[in-house]
């Protein structure tokens, strides 16, 4: 059972927190608190996956949040969960002009993305408490749509021109996202799979370039942590690597990997490790 999200978290969402073991991506290690720090300080962009509905997820991301500003207070926070066209009312409710209500409603929450806002209500609140600048960084719901449907060339000359250049032939990526696309696609066909990809492309690259665009800002931040559901950080190969290409680097990728009921703790760790999840795993175990 997931943690009640009523219990009100408080700015370093406690009542969520779980105890973790810290990892090292490459080679299983485990890291101390004074090592995850200097992992932390060596990066300029910090990418913490999520799968979106679970709270102990977003606890270890407003606690990496925390351990940043701590170090450092040069730091911005990128969220995939706002679009782009709404910067000004997360900007406003960061600073202090509007209420949770009425942002919620100018940036179009429940129907943008969804998810219940309790779920990142402390991330928010630690940013506005702190004054660190919050990114939307996700493209317009409207044109990945469209370009789901009917491809990137049904695109109007005016919107083709608000995204950034598209690298569509990441081999690793596609492959992914191939697979996936496989498995729920019901037997559409290789047209359909092209609409689906770029559309996914299109959401990682406008991340990346909003990424890099905050980084070569005039008076930017030192750092960025960019919170992003898994699929967009696990691999590099999503946000990570395409906004490394645009300068925002170094980079850290940190997945947080929770143990369920009836998984071995030791298989699951050593899988991850296999396949290259990210530059830290961040092990749960809810129970």
């Amino acid at each position: 059972m997931g943690p009640d999200l009523s219990i009100p978290p408080g700015p370093l969402a406690e009542a969520w927190r779980l105890p973790a073991r810290i990892l090292d991506g490459k080679t299983g290690a485990e890291l101390d608190e004074a090592a995850l720090l200097a992992r932390l300080m060596d990066a300029r962009v910090i990418y913490v996956g999520e799968k979106h509905d679970r709270a102990w997820d977003h606890a270890v991301q407003v606690g990496i949040i925390d351990r940043v500003y701590r170090q450092d207070p040069s730091l911005a926070v990128g969220m995939e969960m706002y679009k782009r066209p709404f910067q000004k009312w997360v900007s406003d409710y960061v600073a202090g002009r509007i209420d949770e209500g009425k942002m919620l409603d100018k940036t179009e929450w429940e129907k943008r993305w969804g998810f219940d806002f309790a779920l990142y209500r402390p991330i928010l609140e630690y940013a506005r408490q702190h004054s660190l600048p919050v990114l939307a960084l996700n493209s317009r719901d409207e044109i990945t749509r469209q370009v789901a449907r009917e491809g990137l060339d049904s695109l109007e000359q005016v919107d083709r021109e608000t995204l950034p250049e598209l690298d569509l032939d990441v081999a690793s990526h596609r492959a992914r996202l191939e697979e996936i696309f496989s498995e729920h696609s019901h037997g559409h066909g290789k047209l359909a799979f092209e609409g689906f990809y770029t559309a996914q492309v299109i959401w990682d690259e406008t991340m990346a370039h909003e990424v890099a665009a905050e980084l070569t800002s005039e008076g930017a931040p030192h750092r960025v942590v960019v919170l992003a559901g898994s699929g967009h950080v696990r691999y590099r190969d999503g946000i990570p690597d395409r906004a490394a290409r645009r300068g925002a680097e170094p980079y850290l990728t940190i997945h947080p990997l929770v143990i369920e009921d009836g998984e071995d703790e030791a298989e699951e760790v050593q899988a991850a490790l296999t396949e290259g999840d990210a530059d830290l795993l961040w092990v749960m175990r809810p129970n």
